[in-house]
């Protein structure tokens, strides 16, 4: 359902992005789960299982993701059980995208997951890594 969702605001707005074959995707998730979540993520959300996470209460966070400084940024997006991802080259085609979708809950990273930034359906804005003193400096609402 996501996938399609982010497949139709790609043709409707005319943006490229490279989807990530299932390998790529796990290295990612890997990296993820290595580094901030350990096996634990397993079954749940993958932010609820985020340690050592800042998180800002922001019903404009899908939004102020994209202006976090990564050229290069990875739409990462769970359908059920399994997820997928999307490489975009620059961080405005991302917020096109996502403002022509329906809300979803999203995670937004690099190849190197040396950050991640996630939108839920609470409309929390959580980050671990290196956003977290980006994601910080953001107020509440």
């Amino acid at each position: 359902m996501i996938g399609q969702w982010i497949s139709d605001a790609l043709a409707t707005t005319g943006i490229r992005a490279r989807p990530l074959s299932d390998d790529e995707v796990h290295r990612v998730i890997g990296l993820i789960a290595g580094r901030y979540t350990g096996p634990a993520h397993e079954g749940h959300r993958l932010w609820e299982a985020l340690r050592g996470d800042t998180a800002r209460r922001r019903s404009d966070g899908w939004s102020l993701i994209c202006d976090y400084p990564e050229p290069s940024p990875i739409l990462l997006f769970q359908d059920g059980d399994e997820f997928g991802a999307y490489a975009f080259s620059s961080p405005e085609d991302l917020r096109t995208v996502l403002a022509e979708s329906p809300g979803f809950e999203f995670y937004v990273t690099n190849q190197g997951a040396g950050f991640v930034l996630c939108h839920n359906h609470h409309d929390f804005t959580v980050g671990v890594g290196e956003c977290s003193r980006w994601l910080s400096a953001l107020g509440e609402e």
